[in-house]
């Protein structure tokens, strides 16, 4: 690793804050319900509200990002963020809850965006793949530890106090930013072009992608326990086999990161989403539990690269650009993770979890047909 200790700590920082934001107020839904004194119907639309607001503001982020530079974008995404969650302690109800949420979403686009720009440069600079898989492993433990984190908050100082302290937490990677010397910061040599980056086709077909993948990443957790429990295992043996998903998925992160070279991150995802597809079609007809268990960590082992390596594409092939490149893919994956749920969860609920996992199936039909185009108009260069 060649980036600066400080820069390393920062950029850690803010992926880690960037996934606990992010997964707030899906991971919270009830306790957060509960606290501002609405029902689960209309706090649901409140999710709503963020999620439909992350997809304009993770673009405008990208934009800002290329004209001003990460930092800006770090520092004021994790304030503003901060101060969201913190409007969130005094309010009753769904619309004086609404300041809050605005807040959160728009400081969540802005250090979720430099967060993920600035991963090249803390890690590998010229292995961007690399650094992605690296640095999307504290994104996605930052959304998997967020119940966890406010439950000891919880625990230790009540839930009101705990959203106080959460707040004070997300100001973190600003104050961890304030350490990182300007030219870590500073944008590269011929950046700003975004527009550019707009008029190539490959950008919007790897937004595509992740229009499919993100609903289907978020699902995964969820479809693990629920097809075990239609097998009537209990919830601790359940449970037991969501972790070892999520162990195998951070795991696999971990590893790619070591491995991938740049050159073959397209045909990568590819692979990857072949091989998801298979998993999911011997899921399908597997009735024993510890089949199911096996299936889906070895499902989990195929989709975990895919997010990071189209990142790390994406982020080499448009160097004068990152923020409208990063900004348009995060917008796709909000966009997906709005839209395409409503699929899958009722799926789940309804009917069964395999008929759920026939409908992950065509996810991941759709996605390997779009890796195929993304690897033909965005060859490795």
């Amino acid at each position: 690793m060649s980036g600066s200790p400080s820069l390393l700590v920062t950029t850690t920082a803010g992926n880690f804050f960037a996934g606990v934001l992010l997964a707030l107020f899906r991971n919270l839904q009830g306790p957060l319900a509960e606290h501002l004194g609405t029902t689960a119907g209309r706090f649901h639309r409140l999710r709503t509200v963020f999620a439909a607001l992350l997809a304009p503001m993770m673009l405008v982020s990208g934009l800002l990002l290329d004209k001003w530079g990460p930092q800006p974008l770090l520092m004021g995404g994790s304030l503003l963020a901060a101060l969201g969650v913190m409007a969130l302690e005094p309010s009753r109800g769904e619309r004086s809850a609404l300041v809050g949420v605005l807040l959160t979403a728009v400081g969540t686009a802005g250090l979720t965006v430099a967060s993920l720009v600035l991963l090249p440069r803390a890690f590998y600079p010229d292995n961007a793949p690399a650094s992605a898989n690296l640095g999307c492993v504290f994104l996605a433990l930052g959304a998997l530890l967020t119940p966890a984190l406010m439950a000891a908050l919880t625990r230790a100082v009540g839930f009101r106090q705990g959203l106080l302290l959460l707040a004070l937490f997300c100001l973190t990677p600003a104050v961890c930013g304030m350490n990182v010397a300007a030219k870590d910061f500073a944008v590269p040599p011929g950046a700003g072009d975004s527009w550019a980056a707009f008029h190539h086709v490959g950008l919007w077909v790897a937004a595509g992608v992740l229009v499919f993948y993100q609903p289907l990443e978020e699902a995964l957790g969820r479809l693990t326990r629920g097809s075990l429990k239609d097998l009537h295992v209990s919830e601790r043996l359940a449970g037991l086999w969501v972790g070892v998903f999520w162990v195998t998925f951070l795991g696999t992160r971990l590893v790619t990161g070591q491995v991938i070279r740049p050159g073959a991150e397209a045909w990568v995802a590819f692979l990857a989403l072949v091989l998801a597809a298979v998993m999911f079609g011997n899921l399908i007809g597997n009735d024993r539990p510890a089949g199911r268990g096996i299936g889906f960590a070895f499902t989990a082992l195929c989709l975990a690269p895919v997010f990071p390596v189209v990142l790390g594409l994406v982020l080499r092939s448009f160097p004068a650009s990152p923020g409208a490149a990063c900004g348009t893919l995060l917008a796709g994956a909000s966009l997906g993770a709005v839209v395409l749920p409503s699929l899958l969860h009722p799926a789940s609920e309804r009917h069964s979890a395999r008929t759920a996992m026939r409908l992950a199936l065509g996810f991941t039909l759709v996605l390997i047909v779009v890796s195929l185009l993304l690897a033909l108009v965005l060859p490795g260069r």
